[in-house]
This record gives structure tokens, C-alpha cells and sequence, in this order.
């Protein structure tokens, strides 16, 4: 569950469903001001919901917090100007959408994601 109030994050909608393996988080370029630390979630939403669905769903406390977020990479300790690669011990469920929350908050220069696109078969 996200404090809207004192935690930063972003969702990003991944380019296909996929499975994520391995990822990376840059703070490069953040010396002064870069998160503590980080926590990356997945989730799975149907293709008919649209953008305009996926802005209100996500910004709305109650709603986001109806989304059923599955652990991607667990919070973990950041530091400045800084790459960091993570290669998880299994790939994820199939997932469309990431959450990157930052705490407190600070400067991230990247998020990648590596995976494997899931079938729509």
C-alpha cells in the first residue's frame, strides 16, 4: 500500500505483457539528491482498459489500492550516481504495468526493464 503522502512513485505501462527477469536503477547524476530507497511492484490490467481508465484508477488512493501489486523487487537501499543491476532469482507473472515508489523521495535517472513478452494467445 502506498503513503500518497510521503512516498514519490510513477506507473509505467510496460510496451507488452511481459515477464520481467532482471532490471536496473540509475541515480547517476543524483549526488545530493537521490532516493534512500526504492520498492518496484507489478501489476496485470486487462486490455480494454484505456488510458483515460488507467489515469483515474492510479491516481485515485482508493482505486490504486484495489489493484492486486505483486513484488517485483522489494525495498532496497539506493545511493548517489549510482547504476544499480538487480537479476531476479525468477522472472515475474506475466504483468503490464510497473510502479516505481521512491522514499522519501530524490532523483532517479533511469528505470530499465528486461523480460520476456508474454503470448496473447
Amino acid at each position: 500500500m502506498i503513503d500518497f503522502k510521503s512516498d514519490d512513485w510513477a506507473v509505467l505501462r510496460l510496451a507488452t505483457k511481459g515477464r520481467i527477469s532482471s532490471l536496473e536503477i540509475d541515480t547517476n547524476h543524483f549526488k545530493g539528491n537521490f532516493p534512500e530507497s526504492c520498492l518496484i511492484e507489478g501489476c496485470s490490467l486487462p486490455d480494454e482498459i484505456d488510458y483515460k481508465q488507467e489515469t483515474t484508477l492510479f491516481s485515485d488512493p482508493i482505486q490504486a489500492n484495489k489493484i492486486k501489486w505483486v513484488v517485483v523487487l522489494p525495498r532496497t537501499k539506493l545511493a548517489a550516481h549510482e547504476q544499480k543491476t538487480f537479476e531476479l532469482d525468477k522472472p515475474t507473472p506475466a504483468i503490464t504495468h510497473v510502479r516505481l515508489t521512491i522514499y522519501p523521495d530524490g532523483g532517479v535517472s533511469r528505470l530499465r526493464l528486461w523480460g520476456q513478452p508474454v503470448s496473447k494467445l
